[in-house]
């Protein structure tokens, strides 16, 4: 391969190419003197200059560690082929890069110089960042609803015991009752599947506002754990003033169910257990 000051010197148009280029080309001598670069070098860098040292251009006394590892190969095996590095920020950089370095010689096949081609993939690596914070997030959503699909399968699977009996006992009354109540959980499972599948707004973390009736919503989740409840003597009750709030009917409906389910969870050997829904003031 013919030396930089060579290639440099009988083609400008590969200069001009390489000015084209979104990459930072530059060229340097053995002792790391800079002997050209392009355009984007010059506006990531603009303190180095033809005729500098490249780390004397960044205050330092010494050659980077991107520098230093073609020469070591250099050194020691007298080494052909590029050195492709990639590394996070370092020193004053505070960018990540892939970056290429490859060894120039002489006709003779002596050392002369380098050529370095640096990508900046800053972008890439904060997109990479972002994606996994977000993979984060969603699986963090994911676990949580799973673990909400099972209050209302609970209470199902509490209704169709109630309906059995009242089959076999002809209680046409509380056979309508616990349809209905298989029909209200069928609904809220339906809910909170569609929150699964809406991947947008898992990500997003955006609410589906609207007005809601907070004693109906309050009530719905007694309802859906009162053969748990009766399971265990235990009674839920609504007390105080509940009002139309502005919320994620799905989302509160979650709260109310996951405080009525653990308190059962743990309410588990006491006589009689009450757990209470209470408002007052706006606060639930």
């Amino acid at each position: 391969m013919a030396d930089a000051e060579s290639i440099l010197s009988s083609s400008g148009t590969l200069k001009e190419a390489l000015d084209l280029m979104p990459q930072e080309v530059i060229f340097l001598s053995r002792d790391y003197t800079i002997l050209w670069l392009n355009k984007a070098k010059q506006e990531a860098h603009p303190g180095l200059a033809v005729g500098h040292k490249c780390h004397a251009a960044f205050g330092f006394e010494t050659p980077c560690e991107f520098c230093l590892a073609p020469e070591t190969e250099l050194i020691r095996r007298h080494l052909k082929n590029p050195v492709c590095l990639m590394t996070g920020p370092h020193r004053n950089v505070p960018r990540h890069l892939n970056i290429m370095i490859s060894p120039l010689f002489h006709e003779d096949g002596s050392p002369a110089g380098f050529l370095e081609v640096a990508d900046n993939v800053e972008a890439l690596y904060q997109n990479n960042a972002e994606l996994e914070r977000l993979n984060r997030e969603y699986e963090n959503v994911i676990y949580a609803l799973s673990h909400d699909l099972r209050s209302p399968l609970i209470s199902i699977e509490g209704f169709l015991r109630k309906l059995e009996k009242s089959i076999v006992s002809n209680d046409a009354a509380t056979l309508a009752h616990c349809i209905e109540r298989i029909h209200v959980n069928v609904g809220t499972m339906n809910g909170l599947v569609n929150v699964l599948l809406d991947t947008s707004r898992i990500i997003t973390g955006m609410l589906d506002l609207h007005e809601v009736d907070m004693e109906k919503l309050a009530g719905e989740a007694a309802e859906q754990y009162a053969a748990a409840a009766a399971a265990q003597n235990a009674r839920i009750t609504l007390t105080g003033e509940f009002g139309v709030e502005t919320c994620d009917r799905v989302r509160v409906q979650q709260v109310y169910a996951n405080l009525i389910g653990n308190a059962l969870k743990y309410g588990q050997g006491e006589r009689r257990l009450t757990i209470e829904l209470g408002a007052e003031r706006r606060i639930y």
